[in-house]
């Protein structure tokens, strides 16, 4: 060390070296999603719909086992970060969270696993830089 200070040289953080970037914006949206095991197993069928950040998709009804392609059900834009929900709907009109995951702003395809006591369902969702 005392012979670097003798030729000037100066410490640089690990900060500093990194080029500073903006803030980026993002579009979300779900490829796929498969109804693993039912909030309402004894109805059959699960109404279910996806919250995307503000967004919320249109409402599908899914079976045990069914994958719906929900890639036109919606799109998110956001910066930083976001929030993607899936919601069952009980009592005729009340959406109740299954789950919810937070999302950052990368370019990134994500494999989600969405559940509560009574649903689970798998998505895929996909995170573009715009």
């Amino acid at each position: 060390m005392t012979a670097l200070v003798g030729l000037g040289v100066t410490p640089v953080s690990a900060a500093a070296a990194q080029p500073a970037r903006g803030a980026e914006t993002c579009t979300l949206r779900l490829l796929t999603t498969k109804a693993v095991d039912l909030q309402h197993d004894v109805k059959g069928t699960d109404e279910v719909r996806a919250q995307l950040g503000n967004t919320t998709s249109r409402t599908r009804t899914y079976t045990v086992g069914q994958r719906r392609n929900t890639l036109s059900d919606g799109r998110e834009t956001f910066t930083g970060s976001t929030q993607v929900s899936l919601q069952v709907e009980v009592l005729g009109g009340v959406w109740l969270p299954i789950d919810t995951r937070g999302i950052r702003c990368e370019d990134q395809t994500r494999d989600l696993v969405l559940s509560s006591n009574d649903a689970r369902y798998k998505a895929r969702a996909v995170v573009e830089v715009i």
